[in-house]
């Protein structure tokens, strides 16, 4: 099947995943696993933020930064790219007040104005 093989959905079966909670219950080993079982990128805050700590970046920086570039890359993925995708975070996703918040409107990042992928 040719959909499977390079994980292109139509518009209908279009995934996005999160798999959130605390930090440390667990999150990562089964979304690699649904990731490699499904053959769908997977997206963890954690590898985005740490080289930006490694580099010197605050924490105050590093984490809404990290959530941003998180977010970024799933629309890219879902909305460009036409892929599914799965994200691994704790899930405390920074108020849109955040200096690393973007102007994109939700509306223009969502498939034919798709509520469905919208949080409330």
């Amino acid at each position: 099947m040719v959909e499977s093989m390079n994980n292109r959905a139509p518009e209908s079966k279009l995934t996005l995943v999160l798999m959130a909670g605390m930090p440390g219950a667990g999150k990562t080993t089964p979304a690699l696993a649904l990731g490699r079982s499904l053959g769908w990128p997977v997206i963890d805050k954690d590898s985005l933020k740490s080289p930006m700590l490694t580099k010197g970046i605050s924490n105050d920086l590093a984490g809404p930064a990290s959530y941003a570039l998180m977010l970024a890359m799933a629309d890219d993925l879902l909305v460009r790219q036409r892929l599914s995708a799965i994200l691994d975070s704790p899930g405390r996703f920074p108020d849109h007040s955040s200096p690393c918040h973007s102007e994109r409107s939700e509306e223009s990042r969502l498939p034919h104005g798709d509520s469905s992928l919208r949080s409330e």
